[in-house]
């Protein structure tokens, strides 16, 4: 789980909070959290909207960029030095990398602390009308709900393993999460993907919100 930053870790961690002054590190403070990413796992992937910023503490961050053709490659790469999604802070919301996660990767899909709404992470079959996930979704809208969309899709005691044939369709839920401590929704969940490949999902109560996961070998 996410960890608070203690303040004595200012000196060895990120040493672009370390410059900070005094001041503005204490308004900073209760904004961050310790969280640890796997190898491989992308932050962002191109033109989606920022919605954290990084400070690595103990690693580094590859920005890649994509040519006309589809060829990648690493051009530049962000230490303890630095921050990831300076170009938010510019003007700019919206990400110019992938978000990409290796195979045999274990994924945290967790709710941010400052979310005051109950959400969903949600693969498998969608075509925005009627897909299996699409219907799932819209009886979240009416008065006898479909009970598929509120509970996860796997037995939440350990750590699924995630495949496109997973329940015949590619279909895996987080069930409803919810950052409210005062609620019974756990705010985080986990899933391992097994499969090279990129995998969409949605929100059930938030359908436009979407995103991709893209694994790699």
């Amino acid at each position: 789980m996410p960890v608070v930053l203690a303040k004595d870790s200012w000196r060895v961690g990120n040493l672009l909070l370390s410059a900070l002054p005094p001041e503005d590190r204490d308004r900073l403070f209760p904004h961050l959290e310790l969280v640890q990413l796997a190898g491989g796992q992308v932050l962002y992937r191109s033109t989606e909207r920022i919605a954290h910023f990084y400070f690595p503490v103990d690693s580094a961050v590859a920005r890649v960029g994509v040519d006309r053709n589809g060829a990648t490659a690493e051009h530049v790469l962000i230490g303890k030095e630095g921050l990831v999604g300076l170009n938010a802070l510019l003007g700019d919301l919206h990400a110019s990398a992938d978000a990409i996660v290796q195979t045999g990767t274990t994924l945290t899909l967790q709710m941010p602390k400052s979310s005051s709404e109950v959400h969903s992470f949600t693969f498998g079959p969608s075509n925005g009308e009627d897909g299996y996930v699409d219907q799932i979704a819209t009886s979240l809208l009416g008065p006898v709900f479909n009970p598929i969309g509120v509970y996860p899709s796997e037995q939440p005691t350990a750590i699924s393993t995630y495949l496109p044939t997973l329940h015949g369709n590619g279909f895996w839920n987080s069930g409803l999460l919810d950052s409210d401590s005062a609620t019974p929704l756990p705010s985080r969940t986990q899933v391992t993907f097994g499969q090279p490949g990129t995998y969409s999902y949605l929100c059930l109560i938030h359908p436009f919100m979407q995103g991709k996961v893209t694994v790699n070998l």
